[in-house]
């Protein structure tokens, strides 16, 4: 495991594979990722993030992923996100 503000987080394959992006750390950065390790520690539920736009949500978690060897998927989430686009979906040509 990788201890991240005093949470243990799961490794993933890609550990020191990936490039770990950098991260501003202020207080407030710090207090999120705290926030976040402690929601993910457990592996029991999703994680939604919800703020204002350009308030750090994706660049905190990108960081995180990185740094545990995960892979980052970036889903937009918007008034009419449905499902299919976090499950997929089959598309005819």
């Amino acid at each position: 495991g990788r201890k991240i503000e005093g949470f243990w987080l799961k490794v993933g394959e890609s550990l020191g594979k990936v490039t770990v992006p950098k991260l501003v750390m202020t207080p407030q950065t710090i207090l999120n990722l705290r926030n976040v390790s402690r929601a993910a520690a457990p592996h029991r539920y999703p994680i939604l993030l919800q703020g204002p736009t350009s308030a750090g949500k994706t660049s905190l978690v990108e960081w995180m992923a990185a740094s545990t060897g995960h892979r980052f998927v970036r889903i937009n989430n918007h008034a009419h996100t449905d499902v299919q686009e976090y499950l997929g979906g089959v598309v005819t040509d």
